[in-house]
């Protein structure tokens, strides 16, 4: 799995994943390149909204 920081993460994939969300771990990001916590994994997966199917955005 590629290695994000929160923000990163977020930006990425259009969604406002919290600290409280997601295991972190210090790491290089592999977007903004920078050594700051990354995310292991995500704690809270019902604060993801899955993509529309016809044009495959995140639903807001």
């Amino acid at each position: 799995m590629a290695e994000f920081c929160l923000d990163c993460y977020n930006r990425l994939n259009n969604t406002n994943l919290k600290k409280r969300d997601v295991k972190l771990s210090v790491d290089v990001c592999e977007r903004c390149g920078q050594v700051k916590p990354t995310i292991d994994y995500i704690v809270r997966t019902d604060k993801i909204k899955p993509p529309c199917r016809s044009t495959g955005v995140s639903r807001s």
